[in-house]
């Protein structure tokens, strides 16, 4: 029987085909948001992640868990292995690549990768396949039973370039591990390219993980604002006015909430572009203080798991004490903008029914607000007007594309601002984003599911750039004038 498994697919023609290995206890779908970020910028690549079967694991006292082989023991990790367990993963993987290239995709354009005992199983695998693949790609792993491996290893593996990186600080698989790995394989004449990430544990790091992480929660997030936001129109339609107030409050911090997310995925990336100046520093300098305080006290409110680490990362390096202040913001280096973004203060009324109308216009609900709620004239009434002989087309709804709908946003908004005095906060939030995908001049009912690709992210930050094609997610580092630019942008926040 073969492994169960996630699949990204390609986005454009698909031409090559990275499988990776999870590690004890995981499963696929640990990997998935990383494999979705990735094929933004690798549209040709599909991503095949496996599900390892449940099995007793000696180190887990015998329970089942999801397991690629026995472990019996972290202390002495190169003993009393599970080699038959390897071998009968081995060969259910070798299926895997076995269906990639009966699909048309050769050999040599097949990546096999895996983090911890993925690792080790990518190693055991890789070096006895007969295929000669594109690359084997190890993240916190080693090389099991490795006398007899050795000894096993194919002519073709040794023409595969393998990249291995592992934390100095790995409490699990210990760097001592990795190291004999990838200095075992130089000597015997193996392309290994290793790195070592100073200060890391038994996790993934790529200091560029995180924002991947961050645009990821992102998109997801507002795709499932927009369903939201359908519910919202179809109780407006119905004149449960109560109902769909209580509904868009959440709305309104989910919004919040991914503002806060780019703003922190702008802190990662500006602590990216400094690493190297962090790695060489004694001392927090003074111009990254808002950016580690920042990062370190959305660790615990931005359920984006790379946070933590990187807040350890920090406290090693700068002391546990600016830790415990900056989670607090008790010197209150924190970003204020962050801070807003992140507060418990339930919405202002004003901005509570500045959504209902904008989520009214966008789905074509024939709503208004109560005379004296709204800052514009209108019906005084409450409720629903006779529906006009001709429906509204989609291109008539407000969207982020459209000039003009641009300029009405903007004017309700300043009608917003001028009782701030009355209504605190309201000048750091912005309108709900829509988009000519949300608009529809039919029954809120009939409403089709939008795709995260559908969904329009804020203008706030995206406005930074003419052109969206110009910086694809998780490319590469931008420069310091390029961050510059788009930290100007937060004051549009």
């Amino acid at each position: 029987m073969g492994l169960n498994k996630l699949v990204v697919r390609a986005t454009s023609a698909h031409t090559a085909t990275v499988i990776f290995i999870h590690g004890l206890g995981d499963s696929g779908a640990g990997w998935q948001p990383v494999a979705q970020i990735l094929s933004r910028t690798l549209p040709h690549v599909k991503f095949v992640l496996p599900h390892a079967p449940e099995q007793p694991v000696t180190l887990n006292g015998g329970f089942r868990m999801p397991s690629w082989y026995d472990i019996r023991s972290l202390d002495k990790i190169a003993s009393n292995e599970d080699e038959d367990g390897m071998n009968v993963s081995m060969r259910k993987i070798n299926e895997l690549i076995r269906e990639e290239i009966d699909s048309g995709i050769p050999a040599n354009r097949i990546v096999l990768g895996g983090f911890s005992q993925g690792g080790a199983m990518t190693l055991f695998t890789g070096l006895q396949s007969e295929m000669r693949l594109a690359g084997l790609a190890v993240l916190s792993g080693y090389m099991p039973v490795r006398e007899r491996l050795i000894a096993r290893a194919t002519d073709a593996s040794k023409q595969v370039p393998i990249f291995h990186g592992h934390g100095t600080a790995d409490e699990v698989v210990l760097y001592q591990y990795g190291e004999m790995t990838s200095n075992l394989l130089q000597q015997k004449g193996y392309n290994v390219d290793f790195h070592s990430y100073n200060h890391m544990g038994h996790a993934t790091c790529n200091e560029e993980l995180p924002s991947n992480r961050l645009q990821f929660l992102q998109a997801k997030q507002q795709s499932l604002s927009a369903k939201a936001r359908r519910d919202i129109a179809l109780l407006l339609e119905n004149g449960k006015l109560a109902s769909a107030e209580i509904r868009v409050e959440s709305i309104i911090r989910d919004d919040l909430h991914i503002e806060a997310m780019e703003i922190v995925e702008l802190f990662c990336e500006l602590l990216h572009a400094r690493a190297a100046i962090i790695d060489q520093s004694t001392e927090l300098d003074k111009g990254l203080c808002e950016a580690v305080h920042s990062v370190i006290y959305a660790s615990s409110r931005i359920q984006a798991k790379e946070l933590p680490h990187i807040r350890d990362i920090l406290g090693i390096k700068f002391g546990k004490e600016l830790v415990k202040n900056a989670l607090v913001n008790a010197d209150e280096l924190v970003n204020a903008k962050l801070l807003k973004k992140l507060s418990l203060d339930p919405p202002a009324p004003k901005l509570v029914r500045l959504y209902l109308k904008e989520i009214a216009a966008a789905y074509s609900v024939d709503w208004m607000p109560q005379n004296g709620d709204d800052d514009g004239g209108g019906s005084p009434s409450f409720g629903f007007k006779e529906p006009a002989n001709v429906a509204t087309p989609p291109e008539a709804s407000p969207a982020i594309n459209s000039d003009a709908n641009e300029a009405d946003a903007a004017k309700s908004k300043d009608a917003a601002d001028q009782e701030e005095s009355s209504d605190a906060g309201i000048d750091q939030l912005s309108p709900p984003p829509t988009h000519k995908a949300l608009a529809r001049s039919t029954s809120p009912v009939a409403a089709k599911p939008v795709p995260v690709a559908a969904t329009s992210t804020p203008a706030s930050i995206k406005a930074a750039s003419s052109n969206p094609q110009a910086e694809p997610p998780g490319k590469g580092v931008p420069t310091l004038e390029e961050l510059r630019r788009r930290f100007d942008a937060l004051g549009e926040l």
